[in-house]
């Protein structure tokens, strides 16, 4: 199974792309009423528990035993992918083995009388297979014109969908593989080429004027995969699972098939690359008035027809029943799920606008759960289905187009005139990459990253193609501009997307880019001198003077762990030199790459080795901390910690949510000095986190970035972290000496986990040393040897103190300025917050727009949420900022 779903997905469009095809189509429009008397009808129960009457319909074009008639009626009920395709046989096919795909467009309206009220009110899905015949997109384009409004599916880039409508840019991203997903559109494409379609990108006009985007952007949809622990390459296996489960059924005797002949069909369905199966299967089956007209694949195959014989197999897999099995799957993935929320809130946004003929223009895949969407959420029913032939398949043969030598030769050694010998070609290779794929999953328990697979697979499966083709080979042979674009072997990681700008950083990115004299950096979260300049502590410069003139010191690898005296002076500096879980070695402490490695090496520990795998975050909080948690493989959740109509602490809510959690959940807490808040819960509230806390048995994991940097004393702002410790509990503790020593770029810092007894610690310890070995190794030793220098000097520590108190009083006196200068200047509200906050950063409380506004009035840069730091100002730019805050205040409001 694994080939046949690798090569089916992509043509539902669980990608943003589509493809090419030729259009016929046949229409019955249907009515509905409570009561039809003297009519010839058809009843259908409604499954819709919201609207349990029965639905009565009728064609009005065709009789109703005709089987070309299409009964809307089956669009009320829970659907699959097959609903909106179907495979037929060509009424004039006689032996010849042809046959059609075809995809629905369903018309949704109001329910009478409901649709009185607005009778011009039209939805209709457009199912899409992304290959086709080409007259099938000319007939979707043709068709779509007299919409109001058509909203398509694109997974891109949001720099793809904002140039989307600029001449120059859209020419140059249509050539681009950045339009979609990248490896998809690559492997739909070389589908397209070797079934002979067209592919929908290259046949649809996107930049129609009533064409508009109703999907995720891919930077959304990534983050939203992340969150969720979804990529493609899991939901295709977790598909395939479920359907092959669906597919395994006892090998019954098939009608028209003699015994051996209908198992052998049935194995060939179980078997993992089925198209070879078939294949198998047609050269036993190779009379063809030994066929029954419910397997037109064998028929191609008795002919010999390989290309005609994949057609069949792929249109049959898409319009089987067994499409069912997986629509549970679909509708909780991003891909399906989130992707159908995106285009029902374009929809309500287009009829919000007064657009009253709307087509959603979604794969097949997406169908199912679209209908129910419109069903529950905007009450539509359906009420005329249209079928368009996506598909015609017929068998041309001509052995002497080949030029695939190996091919040929196997083709006339077995009398065969196979003239889809790449067809042939792209199976066994597809067949044994999706084998590979699923045994690595399976086998080894271990996700890996199938689009790069894929990429290298393809490259030397290229690679090893020019070895087998003929030089003089025709245009549509398999050579490798025939198979693999130029485009593609620029780079290997040409489908790499831009990533956007972090959110922080990007604000002294822009700063930089600013020529205005006038301009202010607020954003960075760095300590600048009144002249605005970075600061390297005096100390700091003698400690490393100290340890550059020793010449004693070398520069090999230290411990996994780090500087055995940086760890116990830093474990010392945060619990204090008495602390009870010191002196009984109940410690683990190791050396990590400042902060964010704390974090990351704590999380990391805590998912391999902790029962629960949740944590809860404050919210705002830093926003690299979700970032951390999330991509080392926890569940991350949000409590109350900011009141923005108070602009302070919203600690009822804090109590609630935690007291919420479940038992034994991790529990982020900022030691001291909130980022981005500023506002930090006093002694007393502080008491109350640890009774509930310690109530719910939850883990503590502390964020200490500003100890000594938020009060001017280092044992104060350690106070919340002793606390929890000095009762005798566990608990995390990620250290870091950018802020308070100023070593930003030394990246140095610490976690200690602090454990009941000394040898859960030492047990701690070793499974910490896993977790770094494969992460950096072993630590940088120069921060680290600064830092234990001054930490274990008695001078140093406290020329130290001194210098980090000053730090602090010249940011408390940088708030004063800021609240007395705004009370001067008369600017509306209340600006106390400014000063009752602590620590480098303050949340102001101006909005986006405020902000947007003060960086194009006055060139001052921070954060969009308001956040700006304290460090940054001096008392010659405070005037400045304050004309600013009362000019967006007063202006933008």
């Amino acid at each position: 199974m694994a080939a046949s779903s690798f090569a089916v997905l992509p043509l539902l469009n669980y990608s943003s792309t589509t493809d090419r095809s030729s259009s016929s189509y046949s229409s019955s429009k249907l009515l509905r009423f409570w009561n039809l008397p003297n009519s010839k009808y058809r009843s259908t129960k409604h499954s819709n528990h919201r609207c349990p009457q029965v639905l009565v319909s009728f064609s009005l074009n065709q009789p109703a035993d005709d089987d070309d008639a299409s009964d809307a009626a089956l669009f009320l009920e829970s659907n699959s992918i097959a609903d909106y395709m179907r495979f037929k046989r060509r009424p004039d096919a006689g032996n010849s083995g042809s046959s059609e795909l075809q995809t629905a467009i369903v018309t949704y309206k109001k329910r009478f009388p409901w649709i009185l009220l607005n009778p011009f009110l039209q939805v209709d899905l457009v199912s899409t297979i992304h290959i086709a015949d080409k007259e099938y997109f000319t007939t979707l384009q043709k068709e779509l014109e007299p919409y109001d409004s058509i909203l398509y599916e694109m997974v891109a880039s949001k720099e793809t969908l904002e140039n989307r409508r600029n001449p120059i840019a859209a020419k140059r991203l249509k050539t681009s593989r950045s339009r979609g997903f990248s490896i998809l559109g690559f492997i739909q494409r070389q589908m397209a080429r070797v079934l002979t379609l067209d592919f929908q990108l290259d046949c649809l006009d996107y930049d129609a004027k009533n064409w508009y985007h109703a999907d995720l952007d891919f930077e959304t949809f990534t983050l939203l995969q992340r969150e969720k622990g979804e990529s493609f390459y899991s939901f295709a296996r977790d598909m395939t699972i479920r359907s092959t489960k669906a597919i395994i059924q006892p090998a019954l005797v098939t009608e028209g098939l003699d015994t051996w002949k209908s198992k052998l069909l049935w194995v060939s369905r179980v078997f993992p690359m089925p198209l070879v199966g078939l294949f198998l299967i047609g050269a036993f089956c190779a009379d063809f008035g030994n066929q029954t007209e419910d397997y037109p694949e064998l028929e191609a195959l008795s002919r010999l027809d390989i290309g005609a014989a994949m057609k069949v197999f792929l249109a049959k897999r898409l319009t089987s029943e067994l499409t069912l099995a997986t629509s549970d799957i679909e509708e909780k993935s991003v891909i399906i799920g989130e992707r159908n929320r995106a285009a029902t809130e374009a929809l309500r946004r287009a009829m919000e606008q007064g657009h009253n003929r709307i087509a959603i223009l979604y794969g097949g895949g997406h169908m199912p759960d679209l209908g129910r969407r419109l069903r529950e959420e905007f009450d539509l029913v359906p009420s005329e289905v249209k079928w368009v032939t996506a598909w015609s398949i017929r068998n041309p043969m001509d052995l002497e187009t080949s030029s695939f030598p190996i091919l040929r030769k196997m083709a006339e050694a077995l009398r065969w005139p196979l003239n889809r010998y790449q067809t042939l070609a792209l199976l066994i290779f597809s067949s044994v990459l999706a084998l590979d794929l699923c045994f690595w999953e399976l086998f080894f328990d271990s996700t890996i990253d199938w689009a790069s697979h894929i990429a290298a697979e393809l490259y030397q499966f290229v690679d090893n193609t020019k070895l087998l083709c003929s030089a003089d080979s025709s245009p549509r042979s398999l050579s490798v501009p025939w198979i693999f674009n130029h485009s593609l072997m620029d780079s290997v990681f040409s489908n790499v997307a831009r990533a956007p700008e972090d959110p922080i950083l990007g604000v002294t990115v822009a700063y930089n880019n600013d020529p205005s004299p006038a301009k202010i950096n607020l954003g960075v979260g760095a300590y600048r001198t009144e002249e605005g300049k970075p600061l390297v502590l005096d100390v700091v410069r003698r400690a490393e003077q100290q340890l550059v003139n020793d010449p004693s010191r070398v520069k090999e690898y230290i411990p996994i762990v780090g500087l055995a005296d940086f760890n116990k002076l830093s474990a010392k500096l945060i619990l204090g030199a008495d602390s009870p879980a010191i002196q009984e070695s109940r410690v683990a402490t190791i050396q990590c790459l400042s902060g964010t490695g704390s974090l990351r090496v704590g999380a990391e520990f805590l998912k391999k080795h902790y029962h629960q795998s949740v944590i809860y975050i404050p919210k705002p909080t830093w926003g690299n901390h979700p970032k951390v948690f999330n991509l080392a493989g926890l569940s991350v959740e949000y409590y109350r910690y900011y009141d923005p109509a108070t602009r302070g602490l919203d600690f009822q809510g804090l109590l609630e949510d935690l007291g919420a959690a479940p038992s034994g959940a991790i529990v982020l807490l900022h030691a001291c000095a909130h980022n981005p808040t500023g506002v930090d819960p006093t002694s007393e509230q502080w008491e109350q986190i640890r009774q509930l806390i310690r109530s719910k048995s939850l883990l503590p994991f502390f964020d200490s970035a500003y100890q000594g940097f938020a009060s001017g004393s280092l044992d104060t702002d350690a106070q919340s972290v002793r606390t929890f410790v000095a009762d005798g509990g566990e608990c995390l503790i990620a250290q870091s000496y950018a802020k308070n020593m100023g070593l930003y770029g030394e990246r140095v810092g610490a976690l200690s986990i602090v454990c009941k007894s000394a040898e859960v610690a030492s047990k701690v310890e070793s499974q910490v040393k896993l977790v770094v070995r494969p992460m950096y190794s072993s630590p940088p030793i120069h921060g680290a040897s600064i830092v234990a220098t001054i930490l274990k000097s008695s001078d140093m520590y406290n020329d130290w103190t001194i210098e980090l108190k000053g730090m602090a009083d010249r940011i408390i006196s940088m708030r004063k300025q800021l609240f007395e200068a705004l009370q001067v200047k008369g600017t509306p509200g209340d600006w106390s917050h400014i000063i009752k906050q602590i620590g480098m950063f303050t949340f102001t409380g101006l909005n986006k727009e405020q902000v947007a506004f003060m960086t194009k009035e006055f060139h001052i840069y921070m954060t969009s949420d308001g956040r700006i730091s304290m460090a940054g100002l001096s008392s010659k730019t405070v005037p400045h900022l304050v004309d600013a805050i009362h000019a967006a205040v007063t202006r933008v409001g």
